[in-house]
């Protein structure tokens, strides 16, 4: 999950707290973001409670699993394009691998056995294919709900989206699974929520913090491709 990269990154730069300037060149719309910045604080207020209640009472293992499902039912296939996409067919076979022997092996992706067969799962999307083509990063954005983003982040996120091959499966009954799904999806996103409020509560200044680990984290130079063998 990139959520956990970016949380990884955040507390090795902010640890200690940091000091920023006023104003950045690459956040044209600063007082914009600062808004929308104090808006998904007060959104993630609300969501704090859910997530201890959640991390509290519903059990590592039965959270893990539900986590393992949703990603191999969401993020392995993006992750699967954008691999093909890349150039990077080593990556495409481990991926491959990871999605069919967890669909069939781990019930479908509760249990995550390909990672016990060697089968790693690869961390890209189309932020970083953008960014293997040569796109610039663009100013940085604060977008609601979904937090820190760039014009380049924001166009990945559309089209991993829409990458996502759930939104194309039609089924008798659908109303009520797809409910369940965006249910299981929106506590899993919850129960990270407040990983990042020590680097929130030892910075200067929260909003340059977030924007600096954001920025530095997506940089072209600081990703890591997948390896193709």
């Amino acid at each position: 999950m990139r959520y956990v990269a970016l949380l990884v990154f955040g507390v090795g730069l902010f640890a200690g707290g940091v000091a920023v300037a006023d104003s950045a060149p690459n956040d044209p719309a600063e007082g914009f973001n600062r808004k929308m910045f104090a808006v998904n604080q007060k959104l993630q207020d609300v969501e704090r409670p859910i997530a201890n209640v959640y991390n509290k009472h519903i059990p590592r293992d039965f959270r893990a699993g539900i986590h393992n499902f949703l990603h191999n039912l969401e993020d392995e296939p993006v992750t699967l394009a954008n691999c093909f996409a890349q150039g990077h067919f080593g990556c495409v076979a481990r991926t491959s691998g990871r999605i069919i022997a967890n669909s069939v092996l781990g019930m479908g992706g509760i249990g995550d056995v390909a990672a016990n067969m060697g089968l790693k799962a690869e961390d890209t999307d189309f932020d970083q294919t953008l960014c293997q083509y040569g796109a610039g990063q663009g100013a940085y954005l604060v977008i609601p709900v979904l937090g820190s983003s760039s014009v380049r982040g924001a166009v990945g996120t559309a089209v991993d989206t829409v990458t996502e091959p759930i939104n194309y499966a039609h089924w008798q009954g659908k109303t009520p699974l797809d409910i369940g799904l965006y249910s299981a999806t929106a506590m899993d996103e919850i129960s990270h929520v407040g990983e990042l409020d020590d680097i929130e509560r030892t910075s200067v200044d929260a909003y340059a913090a977030m924007r600096s680990i954001y920025l530095q984290h997506t940089d072209c130079a600081q990703q890591k491709t997948p390896a193709d063998l």
